[in-house]
C-alpha cells in the first residue's frame, strides 16, 4: 500500500505533538488534548514497529498491514469527534466575555431573587466575577445592551438579578452554539475517516522526513 504525497507541504514543524495538533485543528476535533494524545501515541507505536516508513528511492510512503489496520481504527474513532464550528458565535462570545472583564456587584436584596444564589454564582452557569466591590451589574447590563443590542434588552430585563441571569444565559447559549456535532451520512463519515487516516499517515511521514533532514 502506497500514498504519493508532497511531504514538504505538510504543515507543522515536524515534531509529533505539533503535527498531531495540526491534524486535530484541521479536522476540528473535540476533546482536543485526548485526540492529540491518541495520534501521538500512534506515532510512538510506529517509532517502535517501523510500520510506516519512507522509501527514499521512490519517495513514497510504505505502510505495513498492521499499521494500516491500526491507523484505520484510530481514524474511525476520531472522525466521530469532528464538530462544525460557528465562527460568528465564537466571535460574539469572545467579545462579550472581553467586555465583561472585571468584577461586578449585586446587592444582598437582589441576590434573594436568584434561587440558591451561592450555588448559582459558583457554578458553571455563571460567567461573571461577583465581588463586594466593583461595577454594578445593573449599569453593566445597560452598557451591554448598547454594545450588543441583538443579545441584550434593557427594556425586557429590568431587575439586577434578572440581568445577571440573562447575561449568563446569553453566554451559555453562545458557548453551546460555537460548535456542534456533524450530522454525517454513512458515506460522508466513511470519506472523512479515509481522509483523516491518510493525513495521520502523511503527518507521520513528515515527522520522519524532518528527522532525516536534521543535522547530526
Amino acid at each position: 500500500m502506497m500514498f504519493e504525497i508532497d511531504l514538504q507541504k505538510f504543515g507543522g514543524r515536524g515534531a509529533k505533538y505539533d503535527t498531531a495538533r495540526g491534524i486535530v485543528d484541521q479536522y476540528d476535533l473535540e476533546m482536543i488534548t485526548d485526540s492529540k494524545d491518541k495520534i501521538v501515541d500512534f506515532y510512538s507505536a510506529m517509532d517502535k514497529s517501523n510500520g510506516i516508513r519512507i522509501d527514499l528511492e521512490s519517495w513514497k510512503i510504505r505502510v505495513s498491514k498492521d499499521a494500516d489496520a491500526k491507523v484505520g481504527r484510530l481514524a474511525d474513532e476520531l472522525v466521530d469527534r469532528m464538530v462544525e464550528r460557528n465562527p460568528g458565535a465564537e466571535a460574539d462570545y469572545n467579545a462579550i466575555r472581553e467586555a465583561l472583564d472585571g468584577t461586578y456587584t449585586i446587592s444582598e436584596y437582589d441576590r434573594h431573587d436568584i434561587p440558591d444564589y451561592r450555588r448559582y454564582i459558583r457554578s458553571s452557569e455563571n460567567f461573571i466575577k461577583i465581588g463586594r466591590t466593583g461595577t454594578s451589574i445593573d449599569s453593566k447590563y445597560e452598557e451591554l445592551a448598547s454594545m450588543f443590542p441583538g443579545y441584550f434588552d434593557a427594556q425586557a430585563h429590568t431587575s439586577p438579578s434578572d440581568r445577571l441571569m440573562d447575561i449568563n444565559n446569553v453566554l451559555s447559549g453562545l458557548k453551546d452554539s460555537i460548535s456542534s456535532g456533524m450530522n454525517l451520512s454513512d458515506e460522508e463519515r466513511s470519506e472523512a475517516a479515509r481522509y483523516l487516516k491518510n493525513d495521520i499517515i502523511k503527518g507521520y511521514a513528515y515527522v520522519l522526513n524532518q528527522r532525516r533532514r536534521k543535522p547530526a
